[in-house]
């Protein structure tokens, strides 16, 4: 073998040997620890037949320790809760106190407070009772007021209309003054034209003496009927001043009424007209002023003849009563349409009705009312269409 080898081999021995001395050292020790093991089973076994006993005895004590722990835990518990209950009785307790404490002190306050309120609450009642009555008054005073303005709105309303109105018949009055005037221009110029020529005419010699007098009576004619439309136009701003007073006397009415038919009695030669005077002789004088009353009945009369056509007749009558005259002229005309006749004594209103055209202003009918009016009398109109107009005077004897 080699020197390694037997080296190896060697210390291999000599290793085994002391794990072998090892060995032995371990197993006298553990033999030493049995030993000791089993000295120690012995004493172990009578402590532990000691410990058994004492584990009876302590089972034994333990049950009734046990049965003592838990009448004590009842007793604790229901100590316990009685002391609970005594400190939530105790804070009960106080707790109402405090409670009564607290009331009586609200209740005191309360008293003053209500003492003071109740005062304040007078006080207050007395201020509303006042402020009803001023509110009273003032409400009373309001419906006063209203009542009034409401009042007055009405009257405002009422003169506003009858300013409207006003303004419109002024409008109105206006229009007819300057138809009126462009009418009076018309009617002076053609007449006074036409006189003019014949008088032209009359001057240079060139007309017979027959011709000279129907010539003339046309002239005066002309005149008599510019003259009676001046004197209309002059009586009427007489009437609207308060000049036109009648100057009242005894006036023969049968008398008054040849002497007017005669003036125009060469106007309705003219056109082939003819009248017809149908008077009692005993027709009554009246009391009257003569100058108006002629004009009243020449302004009937004229209307007549201009609104009769050519050939036809004029007719003038009278009939009284113990307290009454009453003189109608009637025309044997057209008549006068219904819608015109409200408007027939208005100021410078001229109906159209067939007539010639003559002269006119439109104040014949409306001063004829207004001295008919001053006389204490009566004008009224009724007609016919197609049978003509009738207008009559009534006066008192």
């Amino acid at each position: 073998m080699s020197e390694d080898l037997l080296k190896v081999l060697c210390e291999t021995k000599d290793a085994l040997s002391a794990r072998t001395v090892e060995r032995d050292e371990a197993l006298r020790e553990l033999k030493d620890r049995v030993a000791e093991l089993d000295a120690a089973k012995s004493g172990l076994a009578a402590s532990n037949a000691q410990l058994e006993h004492a584990t009876k005895s302590l089972e034994s004590n333990q049950g009734d320790l046990l049965q003592a722990r838990e009448k004590l835990n009842e007793s604790n518990v229901a100590l316990l809760h009685e002391k609970r209950e005594a400190r939530a009785a105790a804070k009960r307790l106080e707790a109402q106190e405090e409670v009564n404490r607290v009331s009586r002190l609200a209740v005191e306050d309360g008293k003053m407070e209500l003492l003071s309120r109740s005062a304040d609450l007078v006080e207050r009642t007395a201020q509303l009772a006042s402020s009803a009555l001023e509110l009273s008054r003032i409400t009373a005073e309001l419906v006063i007021l209203n009542e009034l303005s409401e009042r007055k709105g009405i009257e405002l309303e009422k003169r506003n209309l009858q300013l409207t109105e006003t303004n419109n018949e002024l409008n109105e009055l206006l229009r007819q003054r300057d138809d009126f005037v462009a009418s009076l221009t018309h009617d002076l110029k053609n007449p006074l034209i036409g006189v003019n020529r014949i008088l032209e005419a009359i001057l240079a010699g060139t007309v017979s003496q027959e011709d000279q007098m129907r010539l003339l009576k046309q002239i005066h004619s002309s005149n008599n009927f510019m003259l009676h439309m001046i004197w209309n136009l002059l009586d009427s701003f007489k009437h609207h001043s308060g000049a036109l007073v009648p100057q009242c006397k005894s006036v023969n009415l049968v008398a008054l009424l040849h002497a007017i038919l005669a003036e125009f009695s060469f106007h309705m030669e003219s056109k082939d007209q003819r009248a017809k005077l149908e008077i009692p002789a005993s027709f009554p004088d009246i009391q009257a002023d003569m100058v108006l009353l002629r004009r009243a009945l020449f302004n009937l009369i004229d209307n007549a003849i201009k609104f009769t056509p050519e050939g036809g007749c004029i007719e003038v009558f009278g009939e009284f009563d113990n307290s009454m005259v009453r003189l109608s002229v009637r025309d044997s005309g057209r008549g006068i349409p219904y819608e015109q006749r409200e408007k027939l004594f208005e100021q410078f209103w001229q109906g159209e009705r067939g007539g010639d055209n003559q002269i006119g202003t439109g104040l014949g009918l409306y001063l004829t009312k207004n001295i008919v009016d001053l006389h204490g009398g009566h004008l009224d109109c009724s007609s016919v269409d197609g049978e003509g107009a009738t207008f009559s005077i009534s006066l008192p004897r």
